[in-house]
């Protein structure tokens, strides 16, 4: 499994097409704003994306404590 991590990353990845994202973890990190998430869910919502929002020790996990940004 391939982990994209960081705000921008995810909204590239989501722009693609084809989309080849399968699920996307979100945390409610300081540095996004509430357009930018709006904007990840909407793009994950046409696409059929499915979304969780996680704890930011869960993302840590995942991330191996990369600079995911949430």
């Amino acid at each position: 499994m391939e982990i994209i991590y960081g705000i921008n990353p995810l909204a590239e990845a989501l722009r693609m097409e084809p989309c080849r994202l399968v699920k996307i973890a979100v945390v409610n990190a300081k540095g996004m704003t509430k357009e930018t998430l709006h904007s990840i869910l909407n793009l994950a919502g046409t696409k059929n994306i499915p979304v969780t929002f996680k704890e930011k020790r869960e993302i840590d996990k995942l991330t191996d404590r990369g600079a995911h940004q949430g």
